[in-house]
């Protein structure tokens, strides 16, 4: 019977602890970065639409007007998907096509040129709303090859040693920013995992205690040796 109750008690991991508790905690979250994501797209879509003398900077704005109209209802779908199913896994995967759009959006500027192309930063910092080291890595390595991909959209740029120097600098830049923020979250993550299984292990000794003043005692001291 005792040794049921101690079993019970560690049925689940602090790991999995924790990744629950963040996966419940973040889905509100989410949800607010997601819908202020989209009343951005309409923000820049009024601007391109009907102020086109600002947003004289994109290449191709028709073009531009369609990606925005098709990120906004692919967003709005996402949403609804999460609503109904009441699942926060499938932002993750959103992120990726979030990537995507954003390198079209930085080509549309004028590419390695472009005055946005800082706002490659913004991927790992959205990132962060996940507290996942591993998605963090991986949208971290997507950003960075599609960053890298951008010189070769011009055929000055590549040709150029002065344009690759600098370009290499951004894409080292970039990648020590991803790197710091993976290493805080697996900290961060690693500090919290630490913190719950000092917490499981009191609670056990406690309800050792409980069940068994003699057995908790032994149970202390094989955990102290």
């Amino acid at each position: 019977m005792l040794q049921y109750q101690v079993n019970y008690l560690r049925k689940m991991s602090p790991v999995q602890e924790i990744n629950k508790e963040v996966k419940v905690s973040k889905f509100g979250e989410f949800f607010v970065v997601q819908l202020s994501m989209m009343f951005g797209l309409v923000v820049v879509f009024f601007f391109v639409k009907f102020l086109p003398e600002y947003t004289n900077w994109l290449n191709r704005p028709d073009i531009f007007i369609y990606s925005l109209i098709f990120m906004f209802f692919f967003q709005l779908l996402i949403l609804m998907i999460t609503e109904v199913f009441k699942k926060n896994t499938i932002w993750q995967y959103t992120v990726y096509v979030w990537i995507l759009w954003h390198t079209f959006f930085v080509y549309q500027t004028g590419g390695i040129e472009s005055s946005f192309l800082f706002t490659f930063l913004f991927i790992p910092v959205i990132s962060l709303f996940q507290m996942d080291a591993k998605e963090i890595r991986n949208h971290g390595i997507l950003a960075g090859l599609l960053l890298f991909s951008l010189i070769f959209t011009d055929q000055k740029y590549w040709t150029n040693p002065s344009y690759i120097t600098r370009h290499l600098i951004n894409i080292a830049g970039f990648a020590i920013i991803v790197f710091l923020i993976q290493r805080f979250v697996k900290y961060t993550l690693a500090q919290k995992i630490n913190n719950e299984q000092l917490k499981r292990k009191l609670t056990e000794l406690e309800e050792l205690e409980s069940i068994n003043p003699a057995a908790s005692r032994r149970g202390m001291t094989r955990g102290l040796a």
